[in-house]
């Protein structure tokens, strides 16, 4: 079933198929559509594509649909999957705002945004917190491990911007995917309720 899949939705099916057996996973995925995603490691991502473009993770729950023109948020924007996903898809004619602090994952979010540009994903490397200003940001040196919480021996400086701030210059929101490991209860519990 995954092999069709993939043959469905990409063009480079066939690497991907081979990176399941072989673990020689290709650099990015080329859908069908013309959208292209970068990998920081694809072992580790690819999963992430599956949940998003096939089993609709984040959209499973919806009461109303996403307007086209809606303002999405994708906080812990990692390299950008649902970013894309979101800008394609759910809103075309909006904006996703892509917040992602790992320098490792912020880069090649950049390089999905720049290989997509018919997208409109707006990117920042702030982490989205309960407050506004600088924080430490701990990576553990895989794809999906950085945190504000969990230490390790990678440190990274970072600034915070918090749920209010963002709000005053994005507008009223369709939709707030936050996967900020561990700082969303922090998050929405001390943002004011408006």
């Amino acid at each position: 079933m995954s092999l069709f899949k993939y043959y469905v939705t990409t063009r480079n099916w066939y690497e991907i198929a081979t990176g399941h057996l072989t673990g020689q996973w290709p650099g990015e995925i080329r859908l069908r559509d013309g959208t292209r995603i970068k990998f920081l490691s694809a072992k580790e991502e690819i999963w992430a594509f599956r949940s998003i473009y096939w089993g609709h993770c984040y959209e499973r729950d919806f009461t109303v649909a996403v307007p086209r023109d809606g303002v999405i948020l994708d906080l812990g924007a990692n390299v950008g999957i649902f970013a894309l996903y979101a800008a394609s898809r759910l809103a075309p004619a909006g904006k996703v705002y892509a917040f992602e602090p790992s320098p490792l994952c912020h880069a090649i979010l950049l390089k999905n945004v720049t290989v997509n540009p018919q997208l409109n994903v707006i990117v920042s490397d702030a982490a989205v917190s309960d407050f506004d200003g600088p924080a430490t940001l701990f990576d553990n040196g895989e794809s999906l491990g950085a945190s504000m919480f969990e230490e390790s021996a990678q440190t990274y400086n970072i600034r915070t911007e918090s749920l209010p701030t963002i709000l005053a210059a994005t507008g009223p929101l369709a939709l707030l995917k936050a996967n900020i490991e561990g700082a969303e209860y922090r998050l929405l519990l001390n943002s004011p309720a408006e």
